[in-house]
């Protein structure tokens, strides 16, 4: 068996089956084969492989389907896991898929067709993207309306107070880059003339 990367709408198939491997009630074994079959060219008689040529190809597998770039956007770690239940009330198994399909059939026009085939971090670049430029937008908005300023008794001025951004986009503080040692070997060789004295040694 070989793994393959898989296009967007079986990456997020896989991503659930992942999920619900940590489920204690699953049948995880059952979860490894369905993954398998998704993510390679997993055949019937494949099926009846020993354990541990099963859990390479899984290994396999999923280290084929990660994502490849560093997106800033997978740096968020809810604080609180109550705070992932959705509210709304409506959600459901296939939802990760259809939001998917709607964030960028709406911005890009492209059909479903073209979306499922989409390689997992092009289309997580995408919405990055989506996620910035609709943040921008509602941030000029925010901008023109008046509760965007509060009136601070103290200096008897307006405020502005900024629009909180997504926890992803909050950046943290500027870190300097480390100052590392020059090996000898690299330093250049002869004599060095500093710029503030170079018109003096030419004159002479």
């Amino acid at each position: 068996m070989k793994s393959k990367r898989v296009g967007l709408r079986d990456w997020i198939t896989l991503s659930g089956l992942r999920e619900r491997m940590s489920d204690k009630n699953e049948n995880v074994a059952k979860l490894i084969i369905e993954y398998i079959r998704i993510a390679s060219d997993m055949s019937e008689d494949d099926k009846r492989l020993p354990w541990y040529e099963i859990g390479e190809v899984f290994y396999n597998s999923v280290v084929e389907n990660r994502i490849r770039k560093n997106f800033p956007i997978l740096k968020t770690v809810p604080q609180n896991k109550k705070q992932t239940a959705d509210p709304s009330g409506f959600d459901y198994p296939e939802r990760d898929w259809y939001f998917w399909v709607h964030t960028l059939a709406k911005r890009y026009g492209w059909t479903i067709s073209e979306i499922s085939n989409l390689d997992p971090d092009d289309a997580l670049g995408l919405l990055m993207e989506i996620e910035v430029s609709e943040f921008d937008e509602r941030e000029f908005q925010y901008k023109l309306s008046e509760i965007a300023y509060a009136y601070d008794k103290s200096s008897k001025k307006s405020k502005y107070i900024p629009l909180q951004k997504p926890r992803w986009m909050q950046t943290s503080k500027i870190i300097e880059a480390p100052k590392r040692k020059i090996h000898r070997s690299m330093i250049p060789a002869g004599v060095i003339i500093k710029v503030e004295h170079a018109d003096k040694d030419t004159d002479n």
